[in-house]
C-alpha cells in the first residue's frame, strides 16, 4: 500500500515537471511574440508652392481619399504669372513674324540693295526670336504647373494625422504640411527572439492578437529582417573598438524584425504605434 502511495506520488511529480518543461519549452521556443507593432504607410505632405491657404477642406483625423481635394492655395500670383507668359508669348510671336517677313523681302534684293551683314543680322535676329519663343513656352508650362499645385490632393485612401493648419496661414514651398496614413497599407513588425527564429519562414501563418481589445486578425510572414544593430561594431577612442563588457553566465538573445501582412482587415479600428501579440505557426 505505501509502495502504491509512492509510486501515485512519484507519477503526480513527473506529470508536473513534464507539464512545466512543456510550459516553459512552448514559451522559450516557439514562435511567439508580445513585442508586436502595428504599422502602416505613411505619406507626408509638402508644399510644391508658396501662398496663404485659400480653402482649407479637411480637419485632423478626417477620412479622406485618394485624388480628393484636400487644401487650396491662393492662385492669384501664379494666374497672374500664367497669363504674363501668355501675353510675352505672343508678343514673341509677332515679333518672329515680322522679322521672317523682313528676312524673306531682304533674301530677295541684290547685294547692291543690301548688304551681306545686313542679311546675316536678320536671320540671326529670326534664329534668336526663335530660341526665345521656345523658353517662353516652357515659362508658360512652368506657370500652368505652379497653378495646379496650388491645389493640394490626397495621393491615397487614408487618415490626415497631425494637421495644425488654419486658413490664411502662409505656407512655404517644400515645407511638411501634415501627414495622411495610408489604410490600404497596415501591416505587423514582430520582434522575435533569435532562439525562437528556427521554424520561422516566409508565408507562414500568423494569428495577430491586438492589445487594446483581444481582437485576432489572421495574417502571413511578409519577410524577415536580414541584420540588426550590433552595439560592439561602433569605435571608440583612437579608433579602436568600443567592445561592451557582458556576464559569461547571461546572454541575452537578440530580436529580429518580422514583417507580416494582414488579412481581412476591413472594419477592423487599426492605429499604428500600437502593440499586439504574434504567433507564428511553424
Amino acid at each position: 500500500m505505501n509502495i502504491k502511495k509512492y509510486l501515485l506520488v512519484v507519477i503526480s511529480i513527473f506529470i508536473i515537471i513534464s507539464s512545466i518543461y512543456v510550459l516553459w519549452n512552448h514559451y522559450a521556443m516557439s514562435p511567439w511574440t508580445r513585442d508586436g507593432r502595428i504599422r502602416a504607410e505613411v505619406s507626408e505632405i509638402t508644399a510644391e508652392v508658396s501662398g496663404k491657404i485659400e480653402k482649407l477642406l479637411i480637419v485632423d483625423n478626417q477620412e479622406v481619399k485618394k485624388n480628393e481635394l484636400l487644401l487650396v492655395v491662393d492662385p492669384t500670383d501664379y494666374d497672374i504669372k500664367l497669363r504674363e507668359s501668355e501675353i510675352e508669348l505672343n508678343e514673341l510671336i509677332v515679333q518672329y513674324n515680322f522679322a521672317k517677313s523682313q528676312l524673306a523681302r531682304r533674301s530677295k534684293l541684290s547685294q547692291v540693295a543690301i548688304s551681306k551683314e545686313e542679311l546675316e543680322d536678320a536671320k540671326s535676329r529670326l534664329d534668336s526670336l526663335t530660341k526665345k519663343i521656345e523658353l517662353s513656352k516652357v515659362k508658360i508650362e512652368k506657370a500652368k504647373l505652379d497653378l495646379s499645385r496650388t491645389e493640394i490632393r490626397s495621393p491615397v485612401n487614408g487618415f490626415i494625422t497631425n494637421l495644425n493648419l488654419r486658413k490664411g496661414n502662409y505656407i512655404s514651398a517644400g515645407a511638411p504640411l501634415f501627414a495622411i496614413i495610408d489604410e490600404d497599407s497596415y501591416y505587423v513588425i514582430a520582434y522575435l527572439e533569435e532562439t525562437k527564429m528556427r521554424n520561422v519562414a516566409v508565408d507562414n501563418n500568423v494569428t495577430v492578437t491586438l492589445y487594446s481589445n483581444n481582437e485576432e486578425l489572421k495574417g502571413k510572414v511578409q519577410s524577415i529582417g536580414r541584420a540588426i544593430d550590433d552595439n560592439n561594431s561602433r569605435t571608440g577612442n583612437q579608433l579602436l573598438e568600443n567592445v561592451e563588457p557582458n556576464y559569461p553566465w547571461v546572454r541575452l538573445a537578440q530580436r529580429v524584425p518580422i514583417k507580416i501582412s494582414l488579412n481581412n482587415i476591413d472594419g477592423v479600428h487599426l492605429i499604428p504605434g500600437t502593440t499586439c501579440t504574434v504567433f507564428i505557426e511553424d
